[in-house]
C-alpha cells in the first residue's frame, strides 16, 4: 500500500467513499456521518493544501486519509500545541479495498506522523459510536476529552495515541541543523 497525495481528480471518489461510509454506518444503526454532508469546499481546500492522501488499485480510489499537522477547531490550543498530528476522514471502499485497508491506511498516517517527529496522533470520532470508540482503543488510542462539532453539532470523543519516534525523530529542529550543517 502506498498511499499518494490526493488530486483534485480524486474529489468525486474521496465524496462517493465517504457518503459510502455514512450509508453503511447508517444501515447497522451506528451514529456517525451523514450522507452528503461533507462539503467539497472544504475538502477541496485540503487536497489543494496536500493533506488529503489516497490509496489505488486498479487505478480506483478505494481508500483515503487527511492528515493535518494543527487542529485548533476540535482540540482548542491542544490542537496548535506542536505536538501532534491529527488524522481525519480515514475511510475505504468497502466493496474494492482489501480486508485489512483501514487499518493498514491507519498504521501508515501513524507513521508519517512520527515522521514529522510529532510523540502524538490524535483523532476524533462520534461519542456516540462506542464501537468505532473501541475500535481506536483497541489500537493504543486513548480517550482525552469530548467537544462539539461546531458545525453539525455532534457530541465527539477526542482520542490520542502516543508514537514511537526514532532519536532522529525526536530531534528538536535546532539539533537537525546542527547535524545538517
Amino acid at each position: 500500500m502506498d498511499p499518494l497525495v490526493a488530486t483534485s481528480g480524486d474529489l468525486d471518489d474521496i465524496l462517493r467513499i465517504r457518503d459510502q461510509a455514512a450509508a453503511w454506518m447508517e444501515g447497522q444503526g451506528a451514529p456517525g456521518w451523514r450522507p452528503g454532508e461533507l462539503s467539497r469546499e472544504r475538502l477541496t481546500g485540503r487536497i489543494e493544501r496536500g493533506q488529503v492522501f489516497v490509496v489505488r488499485d486498479t487505478g480506483r480510489v478505494v481508500a483515503s486519509v487527511t492528515l493535518l499537522d494543527e487542529n485548533s477547531e476540535y482540540w482548542g490550543d491542544r490542537g496548535r500545541d506542536g505536538h501532534a498530528g491529527y488524522i481525519h476522514l480515514l475511510v475505504r471502499d468497502r466493496q474494492l479495498s482489501a480486508p485489512g485497508m483501514g487499518e493498514a491506511l491507519l498504521g501508515w498516517a501513524e507513521a508519517r506522523i512520527a515522521g514529522w517527529g510529532r510523540p502524538l496522533a490524535r483523532l476524533t470520532t462520534v461519542a456516540a459510536n462506542l464501537s468505532l470508540v473501541r475500535y481506536y482503543t483497541q489500537r493504543g488510542y486513548v480517550t482525552v476529552g469530548l467537544a462539539r462539532h461546531p458545525v453539525v453539532g455532534r457530541l465527539l470523543t477526542l482520542l490520542e495515541k502516543q508514537l514511537r519516534l526514532t532519536p532522529w525523530q525526536d530531534a528538536r529542529p535546532s539539533v537537525v541543523s546542527t547535524l545538517t550543517q
